[in-house]
């Protein structure tokens, strides 16, 4: 048995040691080991105590501290500075037996933190991310009896962090955890062996206001190989907008075998889809929601973010708390009426295009270090092979023109838009299923191709829209409709206020015509009415409350001689009355 130096202390002490198992003597004795170690290193290192400590405890955790075996290490797993404080006080205090585990100190005692309220404590945090500690200490308070303190409560989700700071980023921000921590092994331009083997291509916001105070749309296209990058401004990200970038593309470097390319509806539109069967292009789809799927785009739009809209007048921020900060500080109108204050005016859309390009130069001309210094326009020409390309401009053009629905010929020709366009060859196809593509110069002409086999048939005509190009034409049309909507609009608000057709027919012409004075009609009278009106009076005696003042009695000879209201005269009194009246007048 191996025997330890105790010293002298008290009788407790030299039994509590005696009574403990050997495996506890030893890490006792271990510890004592790597308290004098960890004082030897702070002395020759020249640390303060606080610092010193500091750094014996990482050191130990990496299991480089001077002096310790490594029997040592397996005793005793970890020193934190907390440890390192308490075990010195008690080895002071009692010496070697000080340093003994003491187990069994809360046995029979409810823990900390019972695994029920773990389980609770872990379930706060995925439902209610961001949840502060205080509110779910006070929750624990309200679901369980008796609850942990705030100290385990606030220990244990510390710890729970420390120990699992994947799962927990990914509660709180799954974007960042996805940024940061989500295994990014391999890498994407494998396989790719020569330029134009594969593209990317992808939408974005700009940072930046134009001066018509709008937000662009950014369309880069970059390929894998070479790094050579392409990015249009345009209004929006439509199908429209994408076949241009592509045009540029397709001219200045060639017909690509792969477009990497997301699931959005300007991507997936039929226009798109076929520009890139028309030309045999390799589509592979990728999953929704994974921008690491073209990675090379996606870097390419942060580098321009940072080195270029960063710098440019009407940046407006990469985020919510960007744009916070840009609209705390001092507004436009405060910088125009400051006496000598200078301000940059915002691009025009086409100013920010040209601003763009000269960027693009910049960048294809730079060493890349994932192209081993080289740089973009010397990697593609470098490259062992090139792709092909198509030299006339107008078959190009063809080729993107946008793609309406399959139509029929009828027999004034095919329907687009309201307009028929029409021409000889089309006579033998009518009843037939073809193809149209729009010319993005003339809206007057379509070509048309066999929707079985996509061989071209003819171009046809309609005279009406002849001259006019097509993005004039839908801009034309639009604006059309915008109109005929606000005007349908003034119409819904005018008929609020008219009355409905059967308002108006309920109209009394004749309301607003004095009231007649309607012929006096004596009562009707007979045997039967006058039974009947004693059993209303019974009944009426009955129910009636008797009055609690007398009612009022107006003279008879009084209401006789009043001329206005003769309604209760008859025809022989009225002519006797207007005898009378006509004597009196006369004398």
């Amino acid at each position: 048995m191996t025997t330890y130096p105790l010293g002298t202390y008290n009788l407790h002490s030299i039994e509590r040691w005696n009574k403990a198992p050997a495996w506890n003597q030893k890490r006792a004795y271990a510890r004592k080991l790597v308290l004098e170690s960890i004082q030897i290193f702070i002395e020759e290192k020249g640390f303060n105590q606080t610092d010193g400590e500091e750094v014996a405890s990482r050191f130990y955790q990496e299991r480089q501290l001077p002096g310790i075996e490594g029997w040592i290490y397996d005793a005793e797993p970890g020193f934190s500075v907390a440890k390192i404080r308490r075990l010195r006080r008690l080895y002071r205090e009692e010496g070697l037996p000080g340093l003994l585990v003491r187990y069994g100190k809360n046995k029979g005692k409810q823990r900390s933190i019972p695994p029920d309220i773990k389980i609770y404590l872990v379930a706060c945090l995925k439902n209610t991310p961001g949840i502060r500690n205080s509110n779910i200490y006070n929750a624990v308070k309200k679901r369980f009896k008796p609850a942990p303190s705030r100290k385990s409560i606030d220990r244990f989700i510390d710890t729970w962090k420390a120990e699992n700071p994947q799962l927990a980023m990914m509660i709180e921000d799954p974007r960042r955890w996805k940024n940061t921590m989500m295994a990014a092994f391999g890498d994407k331009s494998a396989g790719i062996t020569h330029f134009c083997h594969t593209w990317e291509i992808d939408s974005t916001p700009a940072d930046v206001i134009t001066k018509d105070g709008k937000r662009c749309a950014i369309i880069g296209i970059i390929d894998v190989y070479s790094r050579r990058s392409i990015i249009l401004i345009a209004p929006t990200s439509k199908s429209m907008a994408i076949a241009a970038c592509l045009r540029e593309a397709f001219i200045s470097w060639g017909i690509p075998e792969n477009i990497r390319m997301d699931n959005g509806k300007d991507y997936s539109s039929r226009h798109v889809q076929a520009i890139t069967s028309a030309l045999r292009i390799n589509t592979p789809a990728l999953p929704p929601y994974t921008p690491e799927a073209k990675p090379f785009i996606e870097r390419l739009f942060r580098t321009y973010s940072i080195q270029l809209e960063e710098l440019l007048p009407g940046y407006c921020g990469h985020s919510v708390a960007d744009r916070q900060k840009i609209r705390e500080q001092a507004t436009w109108a405060s910088k125009i009426m400051t006496p000598g204050t200078t301000f940059a005016i915002p691009l025009t859309m086409k100013e920010f295009q040209e601003t763009t390009d000269k960027w693009i130069k910049i960048y294809e001309t730079t060493p890349h270090r994932g192209l081993s210094g080289r740089t973009p326009s010397e990697t593609a020409e470098q490259s062992p092979s090139h792709p092909p390309k198509i030299r006339d401009n107008r078959v190009l053009d063809i080729l993107l023109a946008p793609l309406s629905e399959h139509r029929k010929v009828g027999k004034k020709g095919i329907a687009i838009d309201n307009e028929f366009f029409i021409a000889p060859e089309l006579v033998e196809y009518i009843g037939k299923r073809i193809e149209a593509r729009r010319d993005l110069r003339d809206a007057g002409t379509i070509y048309v191709f066999d929707a079985l086999n996509g061989t071209y048939l003819c171009e046809a005509k309609a005279d009406e829209l002849e001259g006019q190009s097509l993005e004039d034409y839908h801009r034309a049309k639009r604006s059309q409709k915008i109109e005929m909507k606000e005007k349908t609009k003034a119409l819904e608000t005018l008929g609020i206020s008219c009355p409905t057709p059967l308002q108006t027919i309920l109209i009394d012409d004749h309301a607003h015509l004095p009231k007649k004075i309607l012929p006096f009609q004596q009562e009707a009278d007979n045997e039967a009415i006058r039974e009947a009106r004693k059993a209303v009076s019974d009944n009426k005696k009955e129910s009636q409350i008797p009055p609690s003042e007398p009612a009022q009695v107006i003279s008879f000879k009084s209401y006789l001689g009043d001329p206005t209201d003769n309604s209760w005269m008859t025809d022989e009194d009225l002519d006797k009355e207007f005898e009378r009246a006509m004597e009196k007048s006369v004398k």
